[in-house]
């Protein structure tokens, strides 16, 4: 074929509008339709989706603004939603809350840490990486391959090293382990380090955590509590059971030693009288003295125990016993010599027996109470178990190891309550002071306490206590006098109750550098109610004391406890000799009135001769003259010790005064056949002096001689003036006798009050023991002081110096008194409200010639001179304490009398108000005079012819 090769194309043709034409058409519609529902269901959609997905872009947003915004998103109605909302808002609330707490926990523990002692690490072991935190100097994280020291170096103590090592290598995961870690300061302390140890899936140490933390206070009394179970606390001495255990162990390898078993005798009586701390003190003082002995003298390695309250057990290697006993001898020496033995004495008794391997521990000991028993009932203060008799070892064992009695905190105590606590038992201050010097000398290094106590009396500073063995210089008998003078500039210059350095105002002060020993003293000046009181000295202390504020304030207290406790004694013994004169007084007082009332009963019994009754009256006169003069006394120390009795010096004739004594002692020398000798050595015969107060002293050293001299024997008066200084003369007295004597310890003692060297029934009947304590305070006015010399046996001489200003002299004529006075034709008034005094001075006055008219009280005397015409009364007496009206008070009215005679009239006061203050008021009422009962004639016939002559 043609066409054979050929590929044909068949074609058809048609016209628009054909049938083809139209469903080409169709097709076009369908295909706009589907488009266009197409494009409106999506967007029908899109609006649904929008309006569907509206609440959950709220809630989006809500969470987008966080907590404000979940807490603000408003309810959808859509439960699902709104539930979603509420787990959204739950779970944003927790996570907030658990993100403060970690915040809080963060601050805490870094609050912790930077409060903290404690130092923290993490190791990490394969990195060799160490982080420290809290360190104080190496906080970081530091390369331990670099810096190898913070694994092995120094700071730990070699003897924990080896342990802390072995503690990490061995833990299986925690750690907890103490050793000593140096600080910066050099001191090692313990610490404990604890934590936990990490490991890996092959088992190795990846991280070590942990803290070291700081336990050395808490270890030291760990240790200070094991220590107090094994060591007695007072004498660091083994307590007797651990102590016996060391004993035991150190005899298996060598059982040959000696036991030696100390007991201080009456100790339980000296704890109940001073106190449990004094007891403390005192073993605490007698173990220091132990060791030190022993070892001095080469008795070591010993196990010394406190066996008992008062006994100690010293267990000695091999040793012989001979050293022992010398040692144990000298022990006891300086063991005594803690106190003061006149006041306590301190003894100990020892037993001592052998150890070895024919006895047992438990047998020696029992060997030693044996030998302590012997020495207890013997003559013998050391006894050796060996040497006693088959009877001594047979006798019952009567040493037991009493039960240890003890406050165990005398360590922890400062020096002021151990002051206070001495002070507070009623023992003897001297042997306080001993012990609390002991505890001084331990801290403040001084060498010696020397305390004064002054005496404003005397005006004397006297040696009170002093510890150490003091040499005073020679014939110094440790007493200070001064003037008023002088002891107004100490007051004035020194302060009280303070420390003071002794620098020249006080090394130059006489008053306290005799007692002072050199620029390193401490002085403490003590006060009581307010008036300086004597010094306390501590010699040769450490000044360093000064520049410690509490060091010098312990110091203090402790002088201020010193000060307290003198001054309670003191006024004790005040009290105890108020109560002491009360009772003498009573007797004293007694004993002449029951020979006034015996003699008047004696003289007034019907058939009593004229000469009987003479010699009672004259008995009755003897007993009102002793009765009068204790009276006397007595007023004359009460105006020393108030202050009121005063030195009147006047122009007086001393050698006319002195010749005057020898009529006064006629009586007396009489008597008993005593020779009286008088040496007279005057350059001039008047002075400016108080002859009244100077009469009364030698009156009562010449009559204290009389009293003690023996029959025919001999009293000297002797009176020398010497040089004249400043227009004064020195006059020396001396009244010396060779009678009985007065023994040493009893010199100071005869110038107290009612206390005599003699006390005999014969002696209180011829004094009261006022007389030479008033005379030693009249001479202390007259700045000086009595000096005594007596031996026993032998005499005494009682002796005084006194300077006086010589003046020129009078010519005195002598007149002679006729025998009888008489005032015929005077009239007085007496006013009395007592009947027996009234009849007694209105008889007096009539034996003189003079009419008497009476009143009872002062009112009646103010009446009886109204209704009197004027001049009538000569003079009236006028007793001071009446009824109604009083004297004082009756006179001020019968002086504002309007009445020229009654502003001029003569008033006496005649009253036993006797003292000068009462004078002075009588004279300030408007008085002319003051006279005192009972009445002396001399003084009233004086007073009537001044008046009435």
């Amino acid at each position: 074929m043609p066409y054979e090769d050929t590929q044909w194309a068949l074609c058809g043709f048609v016209t628009e509008d054909s049938v083809y034409g139209l469903i080409s058409d169709v097709y076009e519609r369908i295909l706009g339709a589907i488009l266009g529902s197409a494009l409106m269901a999506v967007i029908l959609v899109y609006f649904l989706v929008q309006y569907a997905t509206e609440p959950v872009y709220h809630l989006v947003e809500s969470v987008r603004g966080g907590v404000k915004g979940i807490h603000g998103f408003q309810e959808s109605g859509i439960q699902e939603l709104d539930e979603l909302h509420k787990v959204i808002e739950n779970l944003t609330d927790t996570q907030m809350q658990t993100e403060n707490q970690l915040l809080e926990e963060k601050e805490r523990y870094r609050i912790a840490v930077e409060s903290s002692q404690d130092a923290f690490f993490t190791y990490k072991c394969k990195e060799k990486l160490l982080e420290i935190v809290n360190s104080k100097g190496n906080d970081g994280v530091w390369d331990c391959g670099k810096h190898p020291e913070f694994l092995d170096n120094d700071s730990i103590h070699p003897a924990d090293k080896a342990k802390l090592v072995n503690a990490v290598k061995s833990s299986d995961g925690v750690l907890d382990v103490d050793f000593r870690l140096q600080h910066a300061n050099g001191e090692f302390q313990w610490v404990n380090l604890s934590g936990s140890i990490t490991f890996d899936e092959n088992k190795e140490r990846s991280r070590v955590v942990g803290c070291i933390h700081n336990v050395h206070q808490h270890k030291l009394l760990e240790q200070a509590q094991k220590r107090k179970q094994i060591y007695d606390s007072i004498t660091s001495f083994y307590r007797l059971g651990s102590g016996l255990e060391v004993v035991e162990t150190l005899c298996r390898d060598d059982p040959e030693g000696v036991l030696v078993l100390l007991e201080i005798q009456q100790f339980s009586k000296i704890d109940e009288r001073y106190g449990l701390i004094f007891g403390d003190i005192i073993l605490e003082q007698f173990a220091g003295l132990l060791a030190k002995r022993f070892q001095e003298d080469g008795l070591n390695g010993g196990i010394y125990i406190r066996a008992g309250a008062d006994q100690m057990l010293i267990w000695l290697p091999v040793c012989t016993t001979g050293p022992i006993v010398s040692s144990v001898q000298r022990l006891e020496k300086d063991f005594r010599a803690l106190t003061d033995e006149k006041y306590l004495s301190l003894s100990l008794k020892c037993g001592i027996a052998v150890t070895g391997s024919r006895n047992s521990l438990s047998e020696a000991l029992e060997q030693t109470k044996t030998a302590l028993t012997a020495a207890r009932h013997g003559k013998q203060e050391i006894m050796f178990y060996e040497e006693l008799s088959t009877v001594e070892k047979a006798c019952a064992v009567d040493v037991a190891f009493a039960e240890v009695a003890s406050l165990e905190r005398l360590k922890e105590m400062t020096l002021s309550s151990i002051a206070l606590n001495l002070f507070d038992r009623d023992g003897d201050t001297s042997v306080v002071l001993d012990i609390l010097a002991l505890k001084l000398q331990e801290k403040y290094h001084l060498t010696d306490i020397v305390i004064t106590h002054f005496n404003g009396e005397y005006m004397v500073n006297n040696l009170l206590y002093c510890w150490k063995t003091w040499e005073k210089k020679d014939g110094w008998d440790g007493m200070v006098h001064c003037s008023e003078k002088q002891y107004q500039h100490f007051v004035e210059t020194q302060e009280m109750q303070q420390l003071l350095t002794s620098g020249e105002s006080i090394w130059k002060e006489p008053l306290i550098q005799p007692f002072a020993s050199g620029r390193n003293d401490i002085v403490f000046h003590m006060t009581d109610n307010g008036q300086y009181s004597g010094s306390i000295v501590f010699r040769d202390i450490d000044q360093d004391v000064l520049e410690k504020k509490e060091e010098c304030k312990c110091l203090e207290e402790i002088s201020a406890i010193i000060q307290n406790r003198l001054n309670l004694e003191r006024h004790d013994l005040s009290a105890k000799a108020k109560s002491d004169f009360l009772a003498r007084m009573s007797h004293e007082i007694r004993t002449p009135m029951n020979g006034i009332i015996g003699m008047t009963e004696i003289a007034l019994k019907d058939g009593q001769t004229e000469e009987r009754r003479i010699d009672c009256l004259r008995k009755i006169e003897y007993s009102s003259e002793y009765l009068l003069g204790l009276i006397n006394d007595i007023l004359d120390m009460s105006k020393i010790e108030s202050g009121k009795m005063r030195l009147i010096e006047e122009k007086c004739n001393l050698m006319e005064m002195i010749q005057g004594l020898r009529p006064l002692l006629e009586a007396k020398l009489n008597e008993n056949n005593i020779q009286y000798i008088a040496d007279i050595q005057l350059k001039n015969h008047w002075f400016m002096a108080d002859s009244l107060r100077l009469n009364q002293v030698l009156v009562n050293l010449l009559g204290n001689a009389l009293k003690y001299s023996r029959p025919d024997g001999h009293v000297w008066l002797t009176v020398r003036e010497t040089e004249e200084e400043k227009g004064f003369s020195n006059l020396y007295f001396q009244v010396r006798d060779d009678g009985i004597g007065i023994a040493p310890e009893k010199q100071q003692l005869i110038f107290r009050q009612f206390e005599q060297a003699d006390n005999s029934e014969n002696a209180r009947k011829q004094g009261t023991g006022l007389g030479l304590a008033i005379s030693r305070r009249i001479v202390r006015m007259m700045d000086s002081d009595i000096k005594l010399e007596s031996e026993p046996g032998k005499g005494s001489s009682f002796s005084f110096n006194v300077k006086l200003q010589p003046v020129s002299g009078e010519k005195t004529t002598v007149t002679s008194q006729p025998e009888e006075i008489s005032f015929p034709g005077k009239r007085i008034l007496v006013v009395e409200d007592n009947e027996l005094n009234m009849e007694i001075i209105c008889t007096i006055l009539e034996n003189y010639g003079i009419k008497t008219e009476q009143a009872v009280n002062g009112k009646e005397a103010v009446r009886r001179m109204e209704e009197s015409v004027p001049g009538y009364y000569d003079m009236i007496f006028m007793d001071i304490m009446m009824p109604e009206m009083d004297g004082l008070e009756a006179t001020r009215t019968i002086r504002n009398l309007d009445r020229e005679d009654c502003k001029k009239i003569p008033i006496y006061a005649m009253s036993a108000n006797a003292f000068d203050e009462d004078v002075k008021r009588s004279l300030a009422s408007g008085m002319n005079g003051h006279l005192s009962k009972p009445v002396n004639l001399q003084v009233l016939e004086k007073t009537l012819q001044k008046v009435l002559g």
